[in-house]
């Protein structure tokens, strides 16, 4: 079957090659035609439009828990780095209360010296916290984490349970999202 141009365009854009008939148009060699039509029934749309929304997805959980969080008035650094600093010290924090620590305690960690011990915020403001504020802290980043990784899980879920296209479209995966 001849194909306009237009046609040969999109079809080359997905990665597609043509052969020359003797009538000089371009048709799909019969190996390229099973293959087309097996990556485009509705089937296979509709799977990779699924997959496609659930790669989405996981961009925009991984941006959200790299983003940062709120607590205690401030904004933290969320990245991979700033969440295991904050989980290293946090449990360093949680030893130092088991051991008694007093809330209200600057100086709770032998590496501050005769500093009181400071955390940098996303504005790069120097805020004290006492041990108990730091497992706080802590426990903050972690629900922080796990409230955008059930939220994106919530959202596959709907995904994949999605019957039609149109079901699919309804599922806005840019909103409620967890703050």
């Amino acid at each position: 079957m001849p194909l306009t141009d237009q046609e040969i365009a999109d079809l080359e854009a997905q990665g597609f090659h043509f052969s020359i008939t003797a009538r000089g148009k371009e048709q799909f060699t019969p190996e390229e035609e099973a293959d087309w039509l097996a990556r485009n029934s509705v089937a296979a749309t509709f799977s990779r439009a699924q997959e496609n929304l659930v790669a989405e997805i996981n961009v925009l959980r991984d941006a959200k828990i790299s983003g940062g969080f709120v607590h205690d008035g401030h904004t933290f650094q969320s990245r991979q780095s700033d969440r295991e600093n904050i989980l290293g010290k946090g449990y360093k924090a949680q030893f130092a209360v088991l051991a008694g620590a007093a809330e209200g305690d600057l100086f709770w960690d032998p590496m501050t010296g005769s500093n009181p011990f400071v955390w940098i915020t996303a504005d790069n403001q120097l805020v004290t916290r006492d041990a108990h504020q730091m497992v706080a802290l802590k426990d903050a980043g972690e629900t922080f984490k796990a409230g955008l990784t059930f939220y994106a899980r919530a959202l596959k879920d709907a995904i994949l349970a999605a019957a039609d296209h149109d079901a699919l479209e309804a599922i806005d995966i840019t909103a409620g999202w967890p703050a």
